[in-house]
């Protein structure tokens, strides 16, 4: 299992905060992006040792970055089954407990459909993660997508909004194109606003033009990631981009 990073962007200068995506190196089809092998992964039900895997090379990697960059965070995504999984919860806090200062640099990534599925035993799961770090983030991915999770905010341990990138593709274009990019802008603002009354963190995903960028800043959104911006890439390639202070070394 190989980790490459995906950098993050404020008004489009580079943000020291990157999400920590899973490659699989398999040994006769190459490198293998996660929607080839995840679903293969839950259901066999490895899905919790990939995310401790990721969890662990992201502290470890923390751990360096921090010392120059103290404010460097990274995401790391959890499957709806690790909160159902009492042995993983606790493999988890002991991870941020014994990680120390690195720890704080974390921020825990779930999709809203995940968190739908037993809010109360997501909310208490995400509590005692927190109790481990105080400085744990916590994001909903894919936020906006479908389910009716307005209601359970509150009552969740929640630092962050990640706007699904279904809508983020919308933008930057007048013909629908089988899409209704009208309705994509309204969503999308309307997201902003509840994220800044709520005082969370707003970031949208899947930003690949420059044309949705500008809207995005019209609407407001000032943070996002996607490959406008940088692919995924490798520790080392991070690390550099950490010290050069920018998304892209050629940039």
């Amino acid at each position: 299992m190989e980790i490459d990073f995906l950098t993050e962007d404020d008004a489009w200068q580079a943000l020291p905060e990157r999400e920590a995506l899973a490659r699989w190196n398999h040994p006769r089809r190459g490198l293998l992006l996660p929607s080839h092998f995840l679903d293969l992964a839950q259901r066999s039900g490895v899905i919790g040792r990939i995310d401790l895997c990721i969890l662990a090379h992201a502290l470890s990697d923390l751990a360096g970055w921090r010392q120059q960059h103290p404010d460097c965070r990274i995401s790391v995504n959890l499957d709806a089954a690790d909160l159902q999984d009492e042995p993983l919860i606790e493999r988890l806090q002991q991870m941020l407990t014994t990680a120390g200062d690195a720890a704080e640099g974390i921020e825990i990534e779930i999709t809203e459909s995940s968190l739908m599925r037993d809010i109360d035993q997501a909310s208490a799961m995400l509590t005692r993660l927190r109790r481990a770090a105080p400085a744990l983030k916590v994001a909903i991915d894919d936020f906006g997508s479908g389910y009716s999770s307005l209601a359970y905010l509150g009552r969740l341990p929640v630092t962050t909004l990640k706007i699904d990138r279904g809508f983020t593709a919308e933008l930057g274009r007048d013909s629908p194109a089988g899409g209704n990019p009208r309705s994509a802008r309204a969503i999308i603002h309307s997201i902003i606003d509840l994220g800044r009354s709520l005082g969370l963190h707003v970031v949208a995903e899947g930003v690949e033009t420059a044309a949705q960028a500008e809207e995005l800043c019209e609407l407001g959104c000032l943070e996002a990631q996607g490959f406008l911006f940088s692919a995924a890439v490798p520790a080392a390639t991070a690390a550099k981009l950490l010290d050069h202070g920018t998304s892209a070394i050629d940039r």
